[in-house]
């Protein structure tokens, strides 16, 4: 697995806040150093590295391609720039702040009332058992339909804009799907899944 760096290179303008680690190889979250900060003082970027050798192919560089064909989509992650060390290869797009949509819909799924089962019985094998008092029972199940439209309905219109450009996405999935601090029924698309072009 490749390692993380504790520092950025010289040659980012950012400053290295937080790092994860992924298949392929990681990601750091960093500041953006050249945003100005009368503008934006809290100006992240998310840098992905892949380590240099076999893993950087016609793939990784159709990646960054659709990156660059995509920018400017209010739905697609924006793409900033590339960069080499002697090491990595690193890919530096906007930072959404508001994680995946996996965890979202987690955190935001509706409790729906489930009706009590009939027919229960008392344990003796026979009867059923004395009426208890009623108890509203719930089960989890996905995001409420408007809201779940809202994120759809902005999905549809960033894969229609990548398929415009004969971009296609293999890997459209929740952990996919990221959302900014103001998303409320709506994301961007992070991850092209290795379009063809």
């Amino acid at each position: 697995r490749p390692q993380r760096l504790t520092h950025l290179p010289t040659s980012s303008s950012s400053s290295l806040l937080h790092s994860l680690q992924g298949t392929f190889g990681f990601v750091d979250l960093a500041q953006d150093l050249a945003a100005s900060p009368d503008t934006n003082p809290t100006a992240r970027v998310a840098v992905k590295f892949l380590e240099r050798g076999p893993g950087v192919n016609k793939a990784t560089l159709r990646e960054i391609i659709n990156h660059r064909l995509c920018a400017g989509h209010p739905h697609i992650v924006r793409f900033q720039e590339v960069f080499l060390t002697p090491r990595y290869l690193a890919i530096v797009m906007e930072y959404a702040s508001g994680g995946d949509m996996f965890e979202y819909v987690l955190s935001h799924r509706e409790q729906v009332p489930v009706a009590p089962s009939l027919g229960a019985t008392n344990g003796n094998g026979g009867g059923t058992a004395a009426p208890a008092a009623p108890q509203q029972q719930t089960v989890a199940r996905g995001l409420p339909e408007p809201v779940a439209r809202a994120f759809f309905q902005e999905l549809v219109v960033a894969m229609q804009f990548c398929h415009e450009l004969g971009i296609a996405n293999r890997d459209i999935k929740l952990e996919n799907a990221l959302l900014d601090d103001n998303d409320d029924g709506g994301g961007e698309s992070g991850d092209d899944g290795g379009g063809d072009d």
